[in-house]
């Protein structure tokens, strides 16, 4: 593999790259287990054999096609109820780059992907280690479709950057971008600017504020989503009842 990192302050300095692994954060789980990685270290793969997505769902991917990643980070004071705010900031980062290679309306849709024009371009997967009511450690993974074409009959809701834009795109000028966006966004993180990512977040929210269809309880349902609470559920308006959801609990339609 062809990639690196170049452009910033610590994310990706150690950088570990596969040609192919089961899932990029399995082999941070491993690295954990036999080593000890530096805070911000990037295992990166070429192609997955057992990608996953939020919930177990599976994350499919073409080899050398797109950027498959995790980054480990081991923050100092990061509280268990922070953890969706670390969502948040990893989610408005891959939005931020994303829009830069795009003319196009790029959305994070709660709770771990990001849209373009409502398909779906990018899925996250944070995975966490817990020392009392603190996270001592955090796997972001990270799979981003860059240069994809072709997807499964199932994923027909998928893009990619080159379909959206009709050229190649470098992988390695998204890793570049992505990257030093994420610091940025984590120095914003680190300074306590906690309402600046909130803000930032719902300005980027996916069907914020307006009035959609949803499957709840099997059921369609008129509501308009009205934010995120601390602990990272969805809250709807429901009929002037404001409703609180977990991932899988509430269906977008």
């Amino acid at each position: 593999m062809s990639l690196q990192v170049k452009t910033t302050q610590f994310i990706g300095k150690e950088l570990h790259s596969y040609v192919e692994t089961t899932s990029t954060n399995e082999t941070a789980k491993q690295l954990i287990a036999n080593n000890k990685p530096s805070h911000g270290a990037v295992i990166l793969a070429d192609y997955q054999t057992k990608g996953r997505g939020q919930s177990g769902n599976s994350w499919q991917s073409a080899p050398r096609k797109n950027l498959l990643l995790t980054l480990i980070l081991q923050p100092k004071n990061l509280q268990v109820q922070q953890q969706f705010l670390f969502n948040m900031l990893i989610s408005i980062a891959i939005a931020e780059c994303i829009q830069t290679f795009v003319n196009k309306t790029v959305q994070v849709k709660w709770p771990n992907d990001v849209l373009i024009d409502g398909h779906k371009l990018a899925g996250i997967l944070i995975e966490n280690n817990l020392q009392g009511n603190k996270i001592a450690q955090l796997l972001v993974g990270m799979g981003i479709n860059v240069n994809q074409i072709h997807f499964n009959s199932d994923l027909s809701k998928t893009t990619s950057l080159k379909l959206e834009t009709g050229v190649e795109i470098s992988r390695q000028a998204v890793l570049e971008n992505l990257l030093t966006t994420i610091e940025h966004w984590i120095g914003l993180f680190n300074q306590d600017r906690f309402s600046t990512i909130k803000r930032t977040y719902l300005s980027q929210l996916y069907q914020y504020q307006e009035e959609k269809e949803y499957l709840i309880n099997g059921k369609r349902e008129t509501g308009e989503i009205i934010g995120v609470n601390e602990t990272g559920k969805l809250v709807v308006n429901v009929q002037g009842k404001l409703l609180s959801f977990a991932n899988k609990e509430i269906e977008f339609l």
